[in-house]
């Protein structure tokens, strides 16, 4: 479900670390700290390679699995490993015009990996000359030299506004966890100008909120890389004939905070355990409830009993 952002300009790989998210670990720090030297920074894509996921852009690094697999990381990669990685890669690297740079600092199996994709692509691949090690000063300069040379060398088909709020790094990850959730294109329904972003006191969450009428749309969970929509932000997308994580309740109004097997008459096939839930009432009128599933759409097809949801807001 990941849709390339139109104004990447230059395309980086990377090599994936053993600290979850990346982009905290000492390696991932040193990469951005060069990258952000760059003033058109915000229009680089980076993608990060590591096993057993494949591929992963930025965006996408606080989701789940991403951000909590526990596989050392050794740079040896076996041959079913190296194929899997290629071929996300590859299917990944399809979405973006053939025209953009892609930079790669990676080394070992990560080599590999993009080579085998190279080969089956149109795009221009360069390799960054890596001197030692991957964040010595030597290396990362050769990096940063590379940017600055090839950065301009693609002008997206539409104009870029640096100013932008597309431009601020958690927004954009913000849009790409909302399709990844919940379908490609519900991101940018959801995510506006006016939308801000604050965190909790305990760092553990970030609340999106509209900065004009206040009305809070959505949480983001830290530590688990998902976003629980309100009942204010489901109703902005939740209506949409794509949107596909509902389940329609026999009644008007949710006492407590479990929905049992019961209580359904109508649920989308594509539902699994976590999953963040809309709940409508029987008419579909309107939404009474947000949720996460205790079980999958098979287990309500199957039963006729049994926890099904976990409620965390109601509208009263």
């Amino acid at each position: 479900t990941f849709e390339p952002e139109f104004w990447t300009k230059l395309i980086v790989l990377l090599p994936c670390s053993a600290k979850k998210p990346y982009s905290q670990s000492k390696s991932h720090q040193k990469f951005l700290k060069t990258l952000s030297k760059n003033t058109d920074f915000y229009t680089i894509q980076e993608i990060i390679l590591t096993s057993p996921l494949g591929a992963i852009p930025r965006q996408l690094e606080d989701l789940y699995p991403a951000n909590s697999y526990d596989i050392p990381v050794t740079g040896e990669w076996d041959e079913e490993e190296i194929k899997i990685a290629s071929d996300m890669l590859v299917e990944l690297l399809n979405k973006y015009d053939k025209n953009i740079p892609i930079i790669c600092h990676i080394d070992g199996g990560y080599k590999n990996i993009a080579e085998r994709a190279e080969k089956r692509l149109d795009h221009n691949f360069i390799n960054v000359d890596i001197k030692g090690h991957l964040t010595s000063s030597e290396s990362l300069d050769n990096l940063n030299t590379l940017i600055q040379k090839y950065i301009s060398s693609y002008i997206p088909k539409q104009n870029i506004s640096k100013e932008s709020y597309l431009s601020k790094i958690w927004i954009r990850k913000f849009q790409k966890i909302i399709d990844y959730q919940f379908g490609k294109g519900f991101g940018k329904q959801l995510i506006s100008n006016d939308i801000r972003y604050r965190k909790n006191k305990y760092h553990t969450k970030m609340e999106l909120f509209n900065l004009k009428s206040k009305e809070k749309i959505a949480i983001f969970e830290l530590s688990t890389g998902k976003i629980n929509l309100m009942i204010k932000g489901a109703e902005k997308i939740a209506f949409n004939s794509n949107f596909l994580k509902y389940i329609i309740f026999d009644g008007e109004i949710i006492k407590g905070n479990t929905i049992f097997r019961p209580g359904i008459i109508d649920f989308s096939p594509e539902l699994f355990p976590d999953d963040n839930i809309c709940v409508f009432d029987k008419k579909k009128e309107n939404i009474i409830a947000l949720g996460n599933m205790i079980v999958g759409s098979e287990y309500i097809k199957n039963s006729s009993s049994g926890r099904v949801i976990k409620i965390y807001e109601t509208n009263k």
